[in-house]
């Protein structure tokens, strides 16, 4: 189903529903887009798919709605991420590629618990591929901890609390700046983290402060999340940079029990997320810029004369390509089935900082760090 714009923008701007396999789906969530939105990767019911704008939908994988549901996609588009079965009934994070098909990484144990199912699970690739991060299970499978791999080295972990987890979220375009959650020592919440090139873990928003780091800038300088605000007891977006500091950018609607979290920053400094109420699973997906704040993306696209069908919401976006021209995520049908898309927008002649340049030298601490 492909939606065209009218007016100003008509020739840019299309809001595309990634059909599903099967009718009677329930799920189809779009997950990761490369970074000139070429090439979507998702996961429908436990299968990995890719998707191009040429309408074609390629099943790369077995199913398992238990233990693939995350997929990610290199800058260009050549490799993806996500997790399958290595042949012998156990799961584990794994590399395809059309050259050599699916390659598990195994997990941080030689030897994994006897009758584990899922030994490690892949989370996002740095920009040619040759790096991946994500989760592997310890201990008693039970543990959980922060990986990165390289071809060279193979899995090597991250660390995590004492008694406690911890998980790699995304990786910088040259992969040397990794962002996730380390938990807190005693009341185990998530807080964001940030693993430089040695290893060390910094707790870049406190030692104290729950929340979640999601995404990282292709240059590894601007930092994606949510996390409780002080005083708050429900979590909000936020965008931070060394030079700049934390930058709350609040949620859609003021209630005091909404939360939101940013998933994805394009090189323009575009922000992508989800906002609503986490109890009751009512989201809608927002992008935001320095210019607007926080608008959701249903209003974004009615801007830019694109409707989705009546009866249907954005529930997030997801991911949104390094170029800023292409976001990803879910949509929620009439049926209360979940269907990913793919929102094509015209790109900004003048990004949100005054910058007139994609350079991230200039726009990363105007419009990260303020």
């Amino acid at each position: 189903m492909m939606i065209t714009a009218v007016g100003a923008h008509a020739q840019d701007a299309t809001f595309t529903i990634i059909p599903a396999q099967n009718t009677t789906s329930f799920s189809v969530w779009a997950r990761g887009v490369s970074a000139d939105g070429s090439v979507v990767v998702g996961v429908e019911e436990g299968t990995v798919f890719r998707w191009t704008p040429a309408g074609d939908t390629e099943y790369l994988s077995g199913s398992s709605w238990q233990n693939t549901v995350v997929a990610a996609v290199s800058a260009d588009g050549a490799t993806i991420l996500s997790t399958v079965n290595d042949g012998t009934g156990v799961f584990s994070a794994a590399i395809y590629t059309d050259a050599s098909g699916w390659t598990n990484l195994g997990g941080l144990q030689p030897n994994p618990p006897s009758g584990a199912e899922d030994v490690s699970t892949g989370y996002s690739l740095n920009g040619d591929g040759t790096v991946a991060v994500g989760l592997a299970w310890v201990g008693g499978g039970w543990d959980a901890e922060a990986f990165i791999w390289n071809e060279i080295e193979g899995m090597t972990g991250l660390g995590r609390p004492v008694g406690a987890n911890s998980r790699a979220n995304d990786v910088s375009g040259d992969g040397s700046v990794i962002v996730g959650w380390y938990e807190h020592e005693v009341n185990r919440c998530r807080r964001p983290a940030r693993w430089t090139p040695d290893g060390t873990v910094d707790l870049f928003l406190g030692n104290e402060t729950c929340g979640e780091a999601m995404a990282v800038s292709v240059d590894g300088i601007v930092i994606v999340g949510t996390a409780i605000v002080p005083g708050n007891d429900y979590p909000t977006a936020f965008s931070y940079t060394d030079a700049g500091g934390w930058v709350d950018l609040g949620k859609l609607e003021p209630h005091p029990f909404h939360s939101a979290i940013a998933s994805g920053i394009a090189e323009n400094g575009m922000i992508v997320g989800l906002s609503g109420d986490s109890a009751a699973g009512n989201w809608k997906g927002f992008v935001w810029t320095e210019e607007a704040g926080m608008v959701s993306m249903s209003a974004m696209l009615t801007g830019l004369g694109v409707t989705a069908h009546d009866g249907w919401w954005i529930a997030e976006a997801r991911d949104i390509s390094t170029d800023g021209t292409t976001i990803v995520g879910t949509a929620i049908d009439s049926n209360q089935h979940l269907r990913g898309f793919v929102a094509k927008i015209p790109v900004a002649e003048v990004f949100a900082d005054g910058f007139e340049s994609g350079d991230s030298s200039a726009w990363s601490l105007a419009v990260g760090g303020r």
